[in-house]
């Protein structure tokens, strides 16, 4: 295998923790290691085992591409890096992330997750399912911290909290919206209601929309349904439940 050293001002791959985790780390050394590398002066092509490795964690594929900015429009030489085929994501506080393609885009500050069939992560403290998966970043002060985590298609959220504090709780929705900063995730029914399930309190919940939002300071979480809300699951929306979560439902 061979190794390749880039001094990239970035790679923001920090993905979620307990639902969302905002990339606070830019400005360090990259390690690519692969077993071919090509490049023709706009585009590197590392081919076969490749690794990119920097402080958020390590990260793994078959493909990965890097583009040039020609025009040196931006700070950094690639603002545009593609990983493909079997992507894996190993963060340095623990969590993984699986997904068939990864493409980040410097220049829009934005980077895409594509699953095959779905973008998953787990960790710890639970696991979250989608289809796709788009993280929003700004950069202040040198470093780049994620303002919108967007998770779309066939979302499945599992919180197990902490060995301190378990908190087991189930939902289902067609999309999230997760807004890091303001502690706030928005779960949206598009094609069918939301689904939320707090095991340990044996509460359920039913509605178009519902809004999750944590308190920073009392550390206190509320959870508000809105449009139609119904507070016992129908026998489909149960069988649901049961269906998505059945591991922990034998558990």
């Amino acid at each position: 295998m061979k190794k390749f050293l880039f001094l990239l001002l970035f790679f923001p791959l920090g993905f979620l923790h307990s639902y969302a985790r905002s990339d606070r780390n830019m400005g360090f050394e990259t390690v690519v290691e692969s077993d071919e590398a090509h490049y023709d002066g706009e585009l590197i092509t590392l081919k076969g085992n490749v690794s990119v490795e920097n402080a958020i964690g390590k990260v793994t594929a078959k493909l990965a591409i890097l583009k040039k900015d020609p025009e040196n429009k931006t700070k950094i030489d690639f603002p545009w890096i593609e990983l493909k085929q079997n992507v894996s994501l190993q963060l340095s506080d623990g969590g993984i992330v699986h997904c068939d393609s990864l493409f980040f885009d410097y220049t829009q500050m934005t980077s895409f997750f594509l699953g095959c069939p779905q973008v998953t992560y787990s960790d710890s403290m639970g696991e979250i399912y989608a289809d796709r998966a788009q993280i929003d970043y700004q950069e202040i002060s040198g470093t780049l911290e994620a303002t919108k985590i967007s998770l779309f298609n066939n979302v499945r959220l599992v919180n197990l909290g902490t060995t301190e504090k378990l908190a087991i709780q189930y939902a289902l929705a067609d999309e999230v919206y997760y807004y890091p900063q303001e502690k706030l995730m928005i779960l949206e029914g598009k094609n069918s209601r939301v689904l939320f399930y707090d095991k340990q309190h044996d509460m359920q919940l039913s509605a178009r929309s519902v809004r999750a939002h944590r308190d920073p300071i009392t550390k206190k979480q509320t959870v508000q349904g809105m449009g139609d809300v119904r507070f016992i699951f129908g026998p489909e929306e149960l069988d649901k439940i049961k269906q998505h979560f059945v591991r922990d439902e034998k558990g």
